[in-house]
C-alpha cells in the first residue's frame, strides 16, 4: 500500500501516509514554542521548538544567555502580590502553608516540590560560583532528617537543595560517595581492602566522567 499523497509512491507508515508526509502533518498540528517571542512550532519536547530544546540539552537553559530569576512577587497564585521569601519564589505565607500540608513521599516528588517552590534550576547560576548556569537541584546532604532511598539520600525539606551545574553536581556526589565508602572500608578486613579499593576507584571514575 502506498502513501495517499498525490505523486508519492512510498510505503504507508501511518494514517495512510508515508513516514515523511506523516511527520509533516504531525508537525503542522503542533503548537508554537512556549518560549516568549519564538514563533516556531514545538516538537512536543517540553513544549519548545527544536532549537530551544537542543539549547536546553547542551546548556541547561532553553535561552542562550544566563537568565537569573529575580522574581520579587509571589508566583503561587495570580492574585497574590506579596513579596517572595528568598530563596523561594512564593511568599512566606504560601511557603509555610505548603510545608505544613505537604510532605514529599519519595525522591522524585521531593524534586518536583523544590521546583514548585523555587522555580527551575536553570533560572539560577550554579551555587559553586563556577560561572556556569545551574541545571539540577542538588541535595546538600546536610539535613539531619535525610531519607535513604533507592536513588540515594534525599531530603523532604526544599531548603536543603542547591542549584548546581552538571559538573559541580557530579563532583559533589563523588565527594559524598568517597566519604561514605571510606567509612565503609573501615569495616572491611585488611586482607580484602586492596580488592575493595579497586572496585571503589572504578566506581568513582565512572561517576566523574558522566
Amino acid at each position: 500500500m502506498t502513501c495517499s499523497e498525490t505523486g508519492c509512491d512510498a510505503e504507508v507508515h501511518a494514517s495512510e501516509l508515508c513516514r515523511n508526509h506523516y511527520v509533516k502533518v504531525w508537525r503542522s498540528k503542533q503548537p508554537e514554542c512556549s518560549i516568549e517571542g519564538c514563533q516556531k512550532q514545538a516538537t512536543g519536547a517540553r513544549g519548545w521548538c527544536k532549537g530551544h530544546y537542543n539549547c536546553w540539552r547542551t546548556t541547561g537553559s532553553p535561552i542562550k544567555d544566563i537568565q537569573i530569576r529575580l522574581a520579587s512577587v509571589c508566583t503561587r497564585t495570580k492574585s497574590c502580590k506579596k513579596e517572595v521569601s528568598i530563596p523561594f519564589v512564593w511568599c512566606p505565607t504560601h511557603v509555610k502553608r505548603a510545608n505544613e500540608t505537604y510532605i514529599p513521599p519519595n525522591y522524585a516528588q521531593a524534586h518536583k516540590f523544590v521546583k514548585s517552590l523555587r522555580g527551575f534550576a536553570y533560572e539560577h547560576q550554579c551555587v559553586e560560583n563556577c560561572g556556569r548556569q545551574a541545571e539540577h537541584w542538588a541535595y546538600d546532604h546536610l539535613d539531619p532528617e535525610e531519607v535513604e532511598g533507592i536513588e540515594g539520600p534525599w531530603s523532604k525539606d526544599p531548603s536543603h537543595y542547591d542549584p548546581m551545574c552538571r559538573k559541580c553536581h557530579n563532583q559533589r556526589d563523588t565527594l559524598i560517595s568517597l566519604r561514605v565508602v571510606t567509612k565503609a572500608l573501615a569495616e572491611v578486613p585488611i586482607e580484602h581492602r586492596s580488592a575493595a579499593y579497586g572496585v571503589i576507584e572504578n566506581h568513582l571514575f565512572l561517576r566523574s566522567v558522566k
